[in-house]
């Protein structure tokens, strides 16, 4: 049996490429675009589960080695004034009063989770570092505003990504 070469197939003949450039794959593009900007519309900060927070810590760290940008970890500690035992219901009514204030507070290229049942984990991205406790600030004036209940006292402590690269490498 005598073979053809590939173009002798039919299917090959019945492809119809065009030019990269042209108009339909640039409209495919903007709608592509459109719709993914529509579809990840949010107030405020990311606000992701553990998970994929984690995988856009990774992403920065990458950002972090290929661009020189300076991005902060923060972690908010919500503690109880040393009096009370508050109920669970009372902790939970806190906890999602702060999540509120970080994440209307915090720019929308900023990230946070919640890592512990009275922890937040938030990356900060190129924030001025003298500004840190400004920032932390207003996330906790904005918590203040709307909780009824102040049994609980926010804290925080931040780190340069960085600097945890530098540590990591050592």
């Amino acid at each position: 049996m005598k073979q053809n070469g590939k173009n002798q197939f039919s299917f090959y003949q019945q492809i119809n490429y065009q030019a990269p450039g042209s108009a339909s794959i640039a409209r495919d593009l903007h709608q592509i675009a459109d719709s993914l900007r529509q579809s990840g519309s949010y107030a405020g900060a990311l606000d992701l589960n553990y998970r994929d927070f984690s995988r856009q810590y990774e992403y920065m760290n990458q950002l972090i080695i290929r661009s020189n940008c300076r991005c902060y970890l923060v972690m908010v500690t919500m503690e109880t004034a040393a009096d009370t035992l508050p109920h669970i219901e009372e902790i939970e009514q806190a906890l999602s009063q702060m999540e509120q204030s970080i994440r209307q507070t915090i720019r929308r290229v900023d990230v946070c989770t919640r890592y512990s049942a009275m922890q937040y984990l938030i990356i900060l991205f190129e924030p001025i570092e003298t500004q840190i406790p400004n920032i932390m600030d207003r996330i906790f004036i904005q918590y203040y505003k709307h909780s009824k209940n102040h049994s609980f006292q926010p804290g925080y402590e931040y780190l340069t990504m960085t600097e945890m690269k530098e540590n990591d490498d050592k």
